[in-house]
């Protein structure tokens, strides 16, 4: 997400973004099940560094 969201932004300027131009899709999700592991790798998998 930082690298989508630094393409659409200028250090000098406030810029209005959209969470769709930022977003990823399919949104990739995990349940309250899941184990870590399974989260862990499932993240490697799809380049997902960090959650919010």
């Amino acid at each position: 997400m930082g690298k989508k969201l630094r393409e659409h932004t200028d250090a000098n300027m406030t810029t209005r973004v959209l969470v769709r131009d930022i977003m990823n899709s399919p949104v990739i999700t995990a349940g309250p099940k899941d184990s870590v592991v399974d989260i862990a790798t499932k993240m490697k998998e799809h380049n997902i560094g960090s959650v919010y």
